[in-house]
């Protein structure tokens, strides 16, 4: 599953210009999806290894342990 950044994409599509009145009914339609769709948010903790850190969920790997993981998304709750 990839997860995107519902905001971004909200922001983005709200930009598209609609040049009649079937494009603009749609464009709401579509603002309303990703406003109502469900969401996902995944928690994790950081795993120490010898020169770096894994994602607990994902297995992604970063030299800092940042607050989510730059792979997965996954929010880190907390760091080992």
């Amino acid at each position: 599953m990839r997860l995107i950044d519902a905001e971004e994409l909200f922001n983005r599509v709200g930009q598209i210009k609609p040049k009649n009145k079937q494009q603009y009914e749609d464009i709401g339609m579509f603002m309303n999806m990703i406003t109502n769709s469900n969401t996902v948010e995944r928690k994790g903790h950081w795993i120490k290894c010898k020169n770096d850190y894994e994602c607990s969920e994902c297995g992604g790997r970063n030299g800092w342990h940042y607050d989510y993981c730059h792979d997965c998304g996954a929010e880190m709750e907390s760091n080992e």
